[in-house]
């Protein structure tokens, strides 16, 4: 099996969210005898810009009937992921690739319109999806993105819906993910829906004191983490404020990346000043492994594999009971509401009471210990390109939202 997988990550969010989860299914998916190509839109603007380009441009054109040049940022933000779409289906139709899986609906969308236009020549292209949002489209870029249009909205939902019955095998991270993308569209779950969670991550383990010092951290100080793209959604302001009320040996490290002016400043109107540290790594392990306690602040995660990884590594950990975190980090960490003086009292549980951290580790390393591999997570994937219906199921919708 040949396999091309495709997402709409650009340069500097591959460390983070998709190229994270990505990179252990295409081990699996090697180890389990599969050939893996892997195109992001970061790759295809360094060495075919210019197909890129005419391709987005195209997909301008073909989605005008939405309407979405009424939100210009709307309308470039969605074109510019579907040309990506577009694209790979022109590529993989030269390597003589027919299986793609893509990881965003605007993607398949693309496919599907190269599939469209080049009729008989394209006709052997079989493509699928994991879905990296928690609920639909619509929805995910009103609450995380920019405000979109109510009947825009509309129209995002029933092109989606059409995406999604093009599409041969839907893959969903969690149970709740699933229900709540089908009752966001209004329709049944589909029988080519399917769960299929990210696989457990490897990450590299360090002795404390070893982490500690590579990190240039001191032995003495009581350090909180959080991780993630510096993104309203994951709300590490509330988390600055929070541990600006703690005393000078509470220090706090985001991993991360993208635009952190406001974190700097919500540092300097709180009073944590330097004692927040702003870091990027391709090792997290190590983070992981010098830290005292994680913390997620977030107040929407369709899986959270940031939160999985603090689990592997056995870290006491915090999290926001949203979405779909609780189906994911089970009994493995506190699940608190992130308000102010909850947080504030749910981090001194954890830095006074050893009891509590050990039950937390016990908890979270049970847990990692029964979480799937990315072997096995590839060959369930296998089975659902295999299965594939060529003709999924059209399910009539029950209302609109």
């Amino acid at each position: 099996m040949k396999l091309l997988m495709v997402t709409r990550e650009q340069i500097g969010e591959e460390r983070f969210g998709i190229g994270r989860s990505l990179a252990a299914l295409c081990n699996g998916l090697r180890d389990n005898g599969c050939v893996v190509e892997c195109l992001t839109r970061a790759s295809l603007q360094a060495e075919k810009n210019a197909l890129l380009q005419s391709e987005t441009d195209a997909a301008t054109q073909r989605l005008s009937y939405l309407g979405l040049k009424r939100q210009p940022d709307l309308l470039a933000l969605i074109t510019g992921v579907v040309g990506v779409g577009r694209t790979a289906a022109r590529l993989a139709l030269q390597q003589g690739i027919d299986l793609l899986h893509v990881h965003d609906v605007a993607l398949a969308c693309g496919i599907a319109q190269i599939v469209e236009e080049f009729g008989a020549e394209a006709a052997s292209l079989r493509w699928g999806l994991t879905k990296h949002s928690f609920g639909c489209i619509a929805s995910a870029l009103h609450q995380h993105v920019m405000p979109v249009q109510s009947f825009l909205q509309q129209r995002i939902r029933e092109w989606e819906r059409q995406q999604l019955a093009l599409t041969r095998w839907v893959c969903i991270p969690t149970h709740a993910g699933l229900k709540q993308l089908a009752d966001d569209l209004g329709i049944e779950p589909s029988a080519h829906w399917k769960v299929l969670p990210h696989p457990r991550p490897k990450i590299n383990r360090y002795d404390r004191i070893i982490a500690r010092r590579l990190l240039g951290w001191s032995l003495d100080e009581y350090r909180v983490l959080g991780v993630g793209m510096y993104l309203p959604v994951k709300r590490f302001d509330r988390l600055i404020q929070v541990c600006a009320g703690f005393g000078p040996e509470l220090k706090l490290t985001l991993v991360g990346d993208g635009n952190a002016d406001s974190l700097r400043w919500h540092a300097k109107q709180s009073g944590l000043g330097n004692r927040l540290e702003l870091a990027t790594t391709d090792d997290i392990g190590l983070y992981l492994s010098g830290a005292d306690l994680y913390v997620s602040t977030s107040y929407s995660e369709s899986f959270g594999l940031a939160n999985l990884e603090a689990m592997i590594a056995g870290l006491p950990s915090i999290v926001s009971p949203v979405a779909a975190v609780p189906e994911v980090i089970g009994n493995a960490a506190l699940q608190v509401n992130p308000d102010g003086p909850t947080l504030e009292k749910a981090i001194k549980r954890v830095r006074d009471e050893a009891s509590l951290r050990n039950h937390l580790r016990l908890k979270a390393c049970a847990r990692a210990k029964a979480w799937p591999d990315a072997k096995d997570i590839a060959k369930r994937l296998m089975q659902m390109i295999n299965d594939g219906d060529p003709n999924p199921p059209v399910r009539k919708k029950r209302c609109d939202h």
